[in-house]
């Protein structure tokens, strides 16, 4: 298997961190982890993870509410790492802190879970786009809902009004990129109700007593989605960690 780089943010945690160890533990392979707070003991810890033959771990800031993070990341990747090529970016980082009926919905939620959930995936692909251009084949996904799926929104009865909405901008954001870039492999990846922290402040607020995905069952799937994904047959398109399509 030809040598890949991958970039994957929020990856100090939950779905992120399961990510870059699965992806490290493979030979000739370097993981850019893109975390909050590189200075952070839970990020320091990412440099204890078993690394394949040749591979390689790179951390960089990457706050979701800065505008200049990624920018200055993707100029850190190349002046500092000698990163030239940058094959698949995996937009993970997400945030969950409302739950409520539409009607009173603090709009400082939405735009609080729009810039973390929609407006920062862009901004990160916009910063890595050179290095991805590069790559013979560039993939890029963003780590979304079911959620988000209007045709499933009668039958998901969560009260989660901004970040519904804010993963539905985000979906749209990768349909986009999937017809106006030919080269590019553009995916929103469903990772199911999966035992992260994230997924536990849900299941507290709806009374939910157990979650049905386990954070290596959610990553194992994601990345057969990843490791198989083409343009003819995965780009454009909302998939479950169990290879099914969601629909929109």
């Amino acid at each position: 298997m030809p040598s890949k780089t991958y970039l994957v943010t929020g990856a100090n945690k939950g779905i992120g961190n399961g990510l870059v160890a699965v992806l490290l533990s493979r030979p000739g392979t370097t993981v850019i982890a893109g975390v909050r707070d590189p200075t952070q003991q839970v990020s320091k810890d990412l440099g204890l993870l078993p690394l394949g033959e040749g591979s390689k771990l790179i951390t960089l800031k990457i706050d979701s509410t800065s505008s200049s993070d990624p920018v200055e990341a993707a100029k850190a990747l190349q002046m500092d790492h000698g990163i030239k090529t940058l094959d698949v970016v995996i937009a993970n980082a997400g945030t969950l802190t409302h739950f409520g009926p539409v009607l009173t919905t603090p709009p400082q939620a939405l735009l609080e879970h729009f810039q973390i959930n929609a407006i920062a995936p862009l901004q990160l692909i916009s910063a890595m786009w050179p290095l991805m251009e590069a790559s013979p084949s560039p993939q890029f996904y963003v780590v979304s809902t079911n959620i988000a799926s209007l045709e499933l929104s009668l039958q998901i009865l969560i009260p989660a009004l901004p970040y519904g909405v804010s993963k539905v901008a985000a979906n749209f954001m990768v349909r986009k990129l999937h017809l106006e870039n030919p080269s590019l492999v553009s995916v929103a990846l469903h990772p199911g109700w999966v035992q992260t922290d994230m997924g536990w402040f849900a299941a507290n607020n709806v009374g939910a007593k157990e979650i049905p995905v386990t954070i290596e069952q959610s990553v194992r799937g994601l990345l057969d989605i990843v490791d198989t994904a083409s343009r003819e047959k995965t780009s454009g398109k909302f998939i479950g960690y169990d290879g099914a399509e969601v629909p929109w």
